[in-house]
């Protein structure tokens, strides 16, 4: 049998305790999804009667990895989108009301369970945390590409769930405003990579000797291509040389 690969369905939750896998339950809206292991193959070289390998190698570990597209969407009310909000929080972005920022303390942080259901086949990555890119450009959709690592589930098979997603429209980046260090600048693209530094958490009793993942450190980067402007409306590299810090706000 042939896995038709556009019949796929993501679902997330989540996770109480960080680490412990729950039943997913939120479908979101995804492009691009992929899903594999990424544990390591471990060569058994030792001694033995013939030239090669003697004795079989075995899988080290349980890790896995997760990427995929989403569009960003709202509530209607000011609020993400509950899968979008769902999959922020697993990257290290905490809510305050409608607010999200990056936090430095692991509790603030979220672990997710994500299911992937691929025509017959049920993938699981869990304990995940993850590494988001926000993008977009004039006049298209404003997109967050999300990678996740993970302990992942051994493969089973599995019919496709009932699906369900936001019916919402996504975000353009039109009739927005753009602004460094107060001034309004003219941009036809741009892109947030919160280079999230994501890795396993080790425990000698989890499975594969993982606990979780976690998120170590955050090393933001943010690209766009203004149109030139004179010295006096913004000094580009006058401020560069000097180190002067400003605030990048953008609105869609």
């Amino acid at each position: 049998m042939s896995l038709l690969a556009q019949k796929k369905v993501i679902t997330i939750k989540t996770e109480s305790t960080k680490g412990t896998k729950i039943s997913a339950d939120q479908d979101v809206l995804v492009e691009d999804l992929v899903i594999n292991p990424t544990s390591e193959f471990i060569q058994r070289p030792g001694t033995g009667l013939w030239l090669g390998n003697n004795v079989g190698g075995v899988v080290g570990g349980r890790a896995g990895v997760c990427s995929f597209t989403s569009e960003i969407k709202g509530t209607g009310s000011g609020g993400a989108e509950l899968g979008l909000a769902i999959l922020l929080s697993a990257c290290g972005l905490n809510a305050t009301g409608q607010v999200y920022q990056v936090h430095s303390t692991f509790a603030n942080q979220d672990c997710v369970s994500i299911e992937v259901y691929q025509d017959g086949l049920l993938m699981i990555l869990y304990g995940a945390m993850g590494n988001v890119t926000f993008e977009g450009e004039v006049g298209k959709r404003v997109l967050a590409k999300f990678e996740f690592i993970g302990i992942y589930e051994t493969v089973a098979d599995s019919a496709l769930p009932a699906y369900s997603v936001s019916a919402a429209a996504p975000k353009f980046l039109a009739s927005g405003t753009f602004t460094m260090g107060g001034v309004g600048l003219l941009i036809s693209k741009f892109s947030i990579n919160l280079q999230n530094n994501v890795v396993l958490r080790p425990d000698v009793d989890g499975p594969g000797g993982i606990l979780s993942a976690i998120i170590t450190n955050y090393d933001p980067e943010v690209a766009f291509d203004p149109e030139s402007e004179l010295v006096a409306t913004y000094d580009y590299y006058g401020k560069w040389i000097a180190g002067t810090a400003g605030a990048f706000a953008l609105s869609v």
